[in-house]
């Protein structure tokens, strides 16, 4: 049997504000199958930095490989 997926994390490539996210939110939950969207607290920031620096990181290195 196949492995299953319980669900998806989202991270935003730049800082967006609470009233485009509530948007993302609606338009996330308007998805079949999506039974909860939350945001995330600044706790999680050390996460979001990594992520974003990597994004950066792979976009740089995909202009250096062309």
């Amino acid at each position: 049997m196949a492995n299953s997926i319980m669900g998806l994390t989202v991270v935003f490539d730049t800082d967006v504000r609470p009233d485009e996210a509530d948007a993302i939110i609606y338009a996330i939950n308007m998805i079949k199958g999506v039974s909860h969207v939350a945001k995330i607290d600044t706790h999680a920031q050390d996460y979001i930095n990594r992520s974003m620096i990597k994004s950066e990181l792979v976009g740089k290195l995909y202009e250096v490989l062309k």
